[in-house]
């Protein structure tokens, strides 16, 4: 178990890690040349579309295991428990590992998602202030 929360925090971490490292470059970016940030930004966007594009079957693959996972009932469960049905509850086992990598796989494409809609909303901002200044 410990393996599985190591793991997802090391993931987590790393994901958003990356994340704020991205960001503080951009920041720094801004505050030196804003018309190369806002190129920056942008093709940061289009980059971000394209790895979310490359990740969807990924992430489909992912649901789906959720889904499964969240199909098996509770008694179904506690019956093979009362049956010392070793073999359904290695397979449970397996399924849960897989749910908590799909699940991974989710939290991680939100993650990039998030970071995807704050820099759009940037480009917005910037779009905006530009057009007031018209």
């Amino acid at each position: 178990m410990s393996n599985s929360i190591n793991k997802f925090a090391r993931l987590m971490r790393n994901k958003l890690h990356e994340v704020e490292h991205r960001l503080e470059a951009l920041k720094t970016a801004s505050e030196v040349q804003a018309e190369h940030t806002e190129k920056a930004i942008r093709a940061h966007i289009v980059t971000l579309e394209d790895e979310a594009h490359e990740a969807k079957k990924s992430l489909d693959q992912a649901r789906a295991n959720m889904t499964d996972w969240v199909d098996e009932t509770k008694e179904v469960v506690a019956d093979w428990k009362a049956k010392f049905d070793t073999k359904m509850l290695q397979g449970r086992a397996d399924r849960s590992e897989r749910y908590a990598d799909a699940a991974l796989v989710v939290a991680l494409a939100g993650v990039d998602n998030a970071e995807k809609a704050m820099l759009s909303a940037d480009v917005a901002r910037i779009d905006a202030d530009a057009s007031n200044k018209s």
